[in-house]
């Protein structure tokens, strides 16, 4: 499954995730790099809407590849912080696609809370101060913006989550170091990390990630959001990257348009 994680510092804004947009070995299941198919369709990081201004990065986690597609096309037309108005869009995706799509709620057995079901996203959204972030939930229910980093682990954790020991690795190293490469190296850690956690089976939780970067350029006397890419990546390569070499993997990317009164239809 998928390991998700959102994080925000005064400089810089991101969602990560892993993807198994992956192409490996025929017999030895060696990884040989994303498979340029499967990059659209199974992207995990996708882009919100808000335009220059008001724009952000969403991730899902720990649901249906149709309930993922349904929120981030819907996402496009809302701006980012509003977190609110976000809400209220996930669980209107949430309840169409029971409707529609399964016929009612299935909730797997054992499910902690089955309230949130199917799963939910992380975004990160610009503020007047530098960056917020929020976790969303298929009810709607917002959580953790007061955190600045969160952790959607997958099943292969368990209960018990992601475990500490990455966790504040990645947030001392986030912390230590607010530029794009060193926010990146601290991503490609602690996925790898995960990698290692899981047995590192080829194709598995944290081996391959992409990523979404929110941060703020000054051009001439005014200031804009610049949104950056990077496209799925062994988590070791980025973490063992330097500086010039993360630069050239991130991709620039343009802000989807703002979209007026989205909120109209409540």
């Amino acid at each position: 499954m998928t390991l998700c994680i959102s994080a925000v510092t005064p400089q810089i804004g991101l969602v990560a995730s892993s993807t198994r947009a992956s192409h490996t070995a025929p017999g030895t299941r060696e990884w040989l790099g994303p498979r340029e198919d499967r990059i659209g369709t199974f992207s995990n990081v996708r882009r919100v809407g808000g335009g220059a201004h008001r724009g952000g990065w969403a991730a899902a986690f720990g649901a249906p590849l149709t309930w993922c597609t349904e929120v981030f096309d819907a996402l496009k037309a809302h701006p980012a912080d509003d977190v609110d108005e976000l809400a209220w869009v996930v669980r209107a995706v949430t309840e169409r696609f029971a409707d529609t799509v399964l016929g009612g709620r299935i909730v797997p057995p054992g499910e902690q809370h089955p309230e949130r079901w199917p799963g939910g996203i992380v975004v990160v959204h610009p503020t007047p101060l530098g960056f917020g972030r929020a976790t969303v939930y298929g009810n709607g229910e917002v959580w953790g913006r007061e955190f600045f980093a969160t952790y959607a682990p997958p099943i292969e954790f368990g209960t018990v989550g992601l475990p500490l020991e990455p966790r504040a690795t990645f947030e001392r190293a986030l912390l230590s170091d607010w530029t794009l490469g060193g926010a990146l190296r601290a991503v490609g850690a602690l996925f790898h990390r995960a990698y290692e956690l899981t047995g590192r089976e080829a194709g598995s939780v944290g081996q391959l990630v992409e990523a979404g970067l929110l941060r703020t350029e000054v051009v001439g006397d005014r200031w804009h959001l610049r949104y950056d890419y990077l496209r799925p990546m062994r988590a070791v390569i980025i973490r063992d990257a330097s500086d010039d070499e993360l630069a050239q993997l991130v991709v620039p990317v343009d802000a989807l348009p703002f979209v007026e009164a989205t909120h109209a239809n409540r």
